[in-house]
């Protein structure tokens, strides 16, 4: 049975992702400066600079951890561990759009998967711009039979094209996927499918979706779950 959870987060994030302009008031994130000068609203040089571009790889390079490992290093509020790397944007130097792991400090917390933007300046310096989290529990424990990472969140072409053959069949037409964050062994093979849906109209957002697949040893696919949720702007 599917179940659909509406959420609303608001970050500046990947792919064909708009700017935010909000940020949270939390230890490590800052200064304001870099909050303006990661937000412009303008066109340079005949380069909208408010749009995000998609990367050819999720998989975190070495240069990107460098920034991320920099940029996070002042918030001990909670343990964050990147997994997929999901854009950037041009700007008055550039942002940079993550996914991540996100186990809050507080007892009993739960891991969920959040959405970290760091805003690198044109001296190459990075600073936490915004921290997210979408309250969507990763369920990944590390055990035998559990949830874990993927070797890369990189889709191959026949899991790309499985996952989308099946949103088709559960009517989610709109959906396509982008990045694989987590998987699991059973009889077959479960997929947490990080996915994005276009605008329905003109004033409409892009969406984001979380879709459970389950493929059996006959290489047959099928949604078990979805999770939408939509970015603010």
């Amino acid at each position: 049975m599917k179940r659909i959870l509406i959420l609303t987060v608001v970050i500046l994030m990947g792919l064909t992702l708009a700017a935010c302009g909000q940020r949270e008031d939390i230890p490590g994130v800052g200064p304001e400066g870099a909050a303006d000068a990661a937000n412009p609203d303008k066109v340079e040089n005949g380069l909208v600079t408010g749009s995000m571009d998609e990367p050819a790889s999720y998989e975190i390079n070495k240069e990107e951890k460098v920034l991320f490992d920099e940029a996070v290093q002042a918030y001990t509020i909670a343990e964050i561990t990147p997994i997929a790397y999901l854009g950037s944007q041009i700007v008055a130097g550039t942002n940079h759009c993550f996914m991540c792991r996100f186990l809050d400090s507080i007892p009993d917390a739960k891991e969920t998967y959040a959405f970290i933007s760091v805003y690198e300046d044109l001296n190459g310096k990075a600073v936490l711009r915004d921290v997210r989290d979408s309250h969507i529990e990763t369920n990944i424990n590390g055990q035998a039979g559990g949830w874990e990472l993927p070797e890369t969140p990189d889709l191959s072409e026949d899991l790309r094209g499985a996952c989308t053959k099946a949103l088709e069949a559960a009517g989610r037409n709109d959906c396509t996927p982008l990045c694989c964050l987590s998987q699991q062994v059973v009889s077959g093979m479960n997929y947490c499918i990080f996915c994005k849906t276009a605008p329905a109209g003109p004033e409409e957002k892009t969406g984001y979706v979380l879709a459970y697949l389950y493929q059996d040893l006959q290489g047959n696919a099928e949604i078990t779950d979805l999770i939408d949720f939509q970015i603010d702007q």
